[in-house]
């Protein structure tokens, strides 16, 4: 499984090419983890859609899928 770690500043959409970039070059499953505000207020559908994993990681390190 491929991982795209981005911080609340980062590029979402440049990491969904990321995670799609990962699978082209055979990985099996991609995941993107933010913080876990971050996480809520992206769009799931775009995740849903290709397949991709949405993490959010909340203050205390508690990870959650969205």
């Amino acid at each position: 499984m491929a991982l795209e770690i981005k911080t609340p500043g980062d590029d979402v959409t440049r990491g969904i090419g990321q995670l799609t970039e990962a699978l082209a070059f055979g990985y099996d499953k991609a995941a993107m983890v933010t913080t876990l505000n971050k996480a809520k207020r992206i769009n799931q559908k775009i995740f849903d859609k290709n397949g991709f994993v949405l993490l959010g990681v909340d203050s205390k390190g508690n990870v959650q899928i969205i």
